[in-house]
């Protein structure tokens, strides 16, 4: 391996290899007793949050890199609850509930055992999970038994995998555009699962993904969007955009009995959704090809969308490319 492109991307950051499981959380390879019975508490507080009455919960077990050999200071404790969704009917519509109170329970609680935060989930029983190791909380018995073995991670594509998914993070932080920011969201969770599904824990999507949270970036993510959400939400916020165009159009005298939408531009929800899709694509492709800053070229893209100068991807970066070169 590389070791100083490994350095400079912290490689460390998603995964460290050890001789035995971490020791704050499991003894002779068992779950330490204080450990499981906080786990089992917090697994029944979340069950009781979910709201679902009779949900159908075969297992409680721990996942991921603090279930194997290969746990950092940064990883977190993968707490998941086992269901048989065949019990469940409009399973996909419980899938949507069950990932939206996980992250609503994960934001109103700061959950931590012997310093490791708890990350919550539902699983379906018949979902196939990539992890080195699973154990059963309430069984208090390993399900899969971790081995000790060092994978061999291919740090070149992780660094690949890495940069450009930070540069969808960066660009969605820079837009004020709740649509774009979903759109990143939607990918990144796409990446990883199809990653996980290749690849394995050690794929390169999944450490790039790793590496991200325990930067800091994918909680920066998940923030913005919540706040986007939330001004996109608000009164006072829709009101302050109509009394400010309405002042200024007001202040060169064009205000009169005509509505304000009259001025407004005239596009679709799926127009504006395709944009968004269609910016991402674009300004993905000139994160990872060219040395730009990712400010400037989100900046460049979204004045090539106003100069009206975008048709498809190969147009857009065109546009945007030309506009970074006058700067």
């Amino acid at each position: 391996m590389n070791l100083k492109e490994l350095d400079s991307f912290k490689l460390g950051d998603a995964v460290n290899f050890h001789e035995e499981l971490n020791p704050a959380l499991w003894e002779n390879e068992t779950m330490r007793s204080d450990v499981r019975k906080a786990l089992l508490r917090i697994a029944a507080d979340f069950q009781e949050f979910l709201g679902v009455k009779d949900l159908a919960v075969e297992d409680v077990r721990v996942s991921g890199s603090n279930a194997a050999y290969s746990y950092t200071p940064h990883s977190d404790i993968d707490l998941h609850l086992i269901v048989d969704f065949d019990q469940i009917n409009n399973d996909e519509v419980y899938q949507e509930l069950f990932n939206a109170k996980k992250f609503q329970y994960n934001q109103e609680h700061n959950i931590k055992v012997r310093g490791y935060d708890v990350e919550l989930y539902v699983q379906d029983s018949k979902q196939p999970h990539a992890s080195l190791g699973e154990y059963s909380v309430a069984r208090d018995e390993w399900t899969r038994i971790p081995t000790k073995q060092r994978a061999n991670l291919d740090d070149f594509a992780t660094r690949q995998k890495y940069d450009k998914l930070r540069g969808l993070v960066m660009a969605a932080l820079a837009s004020k555009k709740l649509e774009m920011v979903e759109d990143v969201t939607d990918i990144i969770k796409r990446y990883r699962r199809a990653g996980l599904d290749e690849g394995g824990e050690f794929g390169p999507e999944n450490l790039a993904f790793k590496m991200l949270r325990t930067q800091g970036y994918i909680g920066r993510l998940w923030k913005h969007r919540a706040e986007l959400e939330d001004r996109e939400l608000s009164l006072e916020h829709v009101e302050s955009i109509v009394e400010a165009a309405e002042r200024e159009l007001d202040l060169h005298g064009v205000l009169t009995e005509m509505k304000l939408s009259d001025f407004m531009p005239k596009k679709s929800r799926e127009q504006e959704q395709l944009e968004d899709k269609l910016a991402v694509e674009i300004m993905m492709s000139l994160s990872t090809s060219t040395d730009y800053e990712i400010d400037d070229i989100a900046r460049a893209v979204e004045a090539a969308f106003n100069a009206g100068t975008v048709r498809d991807s190969k147009t857009g970066m065109r546009a945007a490319l030309d506009i970074l070169e006058k700067q």
